[in-house]
């Protein structure tokens, strides 16, 4: 998230997943600002997922990170079934 927008409008919908199982999650965004400990964790588990980009200096996250309060969380599948539960019909159905 763009911090400019998350500190003037913290309300957020993301979308996670591969597209094909989608999942969108709600919530606020808060900026927090991260133990010396949690800063490495975070530099490690960035550098596991993304072994591409190197690894990141933990000190750059002792500035502030964005974390997600979620208030709800849709995923398609669930939500695709309690449509049609509740009589909403859709193109392949038709």
């Amino acid at each position: 998230m763009h911090y400019l927008n998350i500190t003037r409008n913290p309300h957020v919908a993301v979308h996670i997943g591969d597209g094909q199982e989608a999942i969108i999650v709600e919530g606020a965004m808060e900026i927090k600002k991260p133990t010396e400990q949690m800063a490495v964790r975070l530099a490690d588990e960035s550098f596991a997922k993304y072994p591409q980009y190197g690894r990141l200096e933990p000190s750059l996250y002792m500035g502030g990170v964005s974390v997600l309060r979620p208030r709800r969380v849709l995923d398609r599948r669930t939500e695709v079934a309690r449509l049609r539960d509740a009589g909403v019909s859709f193109r392949k159905d038709v």
